[in-house]
């Protein structure tokens, strides 16, 4: 396939102009002739109209066929041959009718000339600009397509064939090469951009001629006339398949960071775990003495036995709600995201690390907001967002005295439909080093820190489409808070 044919019909024009195009030579003897049949009448036919005029069609057809300077030529012969025609009948020039006619025609040739000459330059710069652009859209690292306004291709760069793509399938329908679960998301834009005009840019996986599917990132804008109306939509593609498999790489890299520091983070909780796992037990062993006994009673009270019984069973659900838990922050799986209240996520929280505040001394207070919007998350990991941060108000209080020793948990519903959790502690407070730098990787004022642990959550967060950022409170501590969007533009 020649380069001519993969650019496709919009380009034909950006052929060479060294090879004459096809006819020329029929067009070149029909100019030949016209003028020997035009001399003949001009010179031996008795007429008193300007048919030299007719010198002008030669001119035309020679300027479609021949070179700026073989036209030049020709309109320098034709009026040549004018001249020999008005001597000929004539014999010489005196200022009378046949003259006015041969200055006539003189001027009509001239002009003619002038302008096929001018129309030639035009056309050989348009040509070499036309070349310069094919083998620029061909050189730029871009998959460069061009599409009528109906959303038919009519033109592909190069590029297309060199990374493998099909022109034939390209053409005949490319939206059938996009990877069935990019297909309603980018059909949606397509025929958005195609109703409105607007520009747009989608990320989406094409099928290439040896059916492997690459990820490419393209952006879409409509050229217009002056009227306003769409007459093109040209899209540039860049090959991002290896940046999708970092960016995968990456996040399996992350998860496994995350689940080692959930893991040692649930090896500090031993003895908090284990406390209010107890309490639910001790209570289990002790209304179970209660029906024991109870049952040696006669008559039998089966209303206390009921009770007895009911907090048994209620003690137990606890116990097992709390192990759940415990168990999903240890598992290491995939990310699964669902429409969640923040309330809920605190709520089952607090439970975990309530332990760990007693061995600190201070108390630790719900402050939920009465009615939140969902939100769209992963559990698992927002819970052990909220245990990170927590423990770090924890621990900031940990060197502190004071009168009021308690971090207070917050969620607040924003006008903006976006939900904040905040938490609020009343430690020392953050300098300006820390408040710049306690997000990064590696950062840490702990002495047996890995400084990993804010740095995931801002990373968890970020990937949930949220803010996470901490400030000094008026008075004594800080506040660690993050922002999440409502449940429907997260997952749109």
């Amino acid at each position: 396939m020649s380069r001519d044919t993969w650019s496709g019909n919009a380009v034909v024009a950006m052929q060479s102009s060294s090879e004459p195009p096809s006819g020329a030579w029929s067009l070149a003897l029909i100019a030949v002739l016209l003028a020997i049949t035009i001399f003949a009448v001009d010179t031996f036919t008795p007429t008193a109209i300007a048919v030299a005029v007719l010198y002008v069609l030669v001119i035309l057809l020679s300027a479609a066929v021949l070179s700026r300077q073989a036209t030049a030529y020709v309109s320098a012969g034709c009026a040549a041959l004018a001249i020999l025609s008005y001597l000929i009948q004539h014999g010489m020039f005196k200022p009378d009718a046949p003259f006015a006619r041969l200055a006539m025609c003189l001027s009509a040739i001239g002009i003619t000339g002038f302008l096929a000459y001018r129309n030639q330059t035009a056309q050989m710069d348009l040509r070499a600009a036309e070349r310069e652009l094919r083998a620029t859209l061909d050189t730029i690292p871009a998959l460069v397509i061009r599409t009528t306004p109906r959303g038919e291709v009519d033109f592909l760069n190069g590029r297309w064939k060199t990374q493998g793509y099909s022109e034939e399938d390209l053409r005949t329908d490319w939206l059938t090469l996009v990877h069935p679960d990019d297909m309603p998301g980018m059909a949606q834009k397509r025929a958005q951009s195609i109703a409105t005009g607007d520009a747009y840019e989608s990320e989406m996986r094409l099928r290439r001629a040896d059916g492997e599917y690459r990820w490419l990132q393209s952006y879409t804008v409509a050229v217009r006339d002056e009227r306003d109306h769409v007459v093109a939509r040209y899209s540039a593609a860049t090959d991002i398949e290896d940046r999708k498999r970092a960016e995968a790489a990456l996040h399996k890299v992350q998860s496994d960071l995350a689940h080692v520091t959930r893991i040692t983070t649930l090896g500090e909780f031993t003895t908090s775990i284990a406390h209010e796992v107890n309490q639910p037990l001790a209570a289990i062993v002790t209304n179970g003495e209660v029906c024991l006994r109870l049952l040696e009673i006669e008559p039998l009270d089966k209303n206390e036995l009921l009770e007895a019984t009911r907090d048994i069973i209620s003690s137990g659900r606890r116990a097992s709600e709390i192990i759940t838990r415990v168990r999903a922050l240890s598992k290491k799986g995939t990310v699964k995201k669902a429409a969640l209240d923040l309330n809920e996520i605190v709520e089952e929280v607090i439970p975990l690390v309530r332990g760990e505040a007693l061995k600190h001394q201070l108390s630790l207070r719900f402050d939920p907001a009465k009615a939140l919007r969902p939100i769209w998350g992963d559990r698992v990991e927002l819970q052990q967002v909220l245990i990170n941060l927590i423990v770090n108000g924890m621990e900031a209080m940990g060197a502190t005295a004071g009168d009021v020793r308690e971090v207070v948990v917050r969620t607040r519903q924003r006008d903006s439909g976006e939900t904040t959790v905040e938490v609020v502690d009343r430690g020392i407070g953050l300098s300006a080093d820390d408040t710049r730098r306690m997000f990064d990787a590696f950062f840490t004022t702990k002495p047996n820190g890995m400084g990993m642990g804010l740095a995931i959550c801002r990373s968890i967060i970020e990937s949930h489409g949220g803010r996470l950022w901490a400030t000094n409170n008026v008075g004594r501590g800080a506040t660690l808070q993050f922002v999440l969007p409502p449940y429907g533009e997260a997952c749109s």
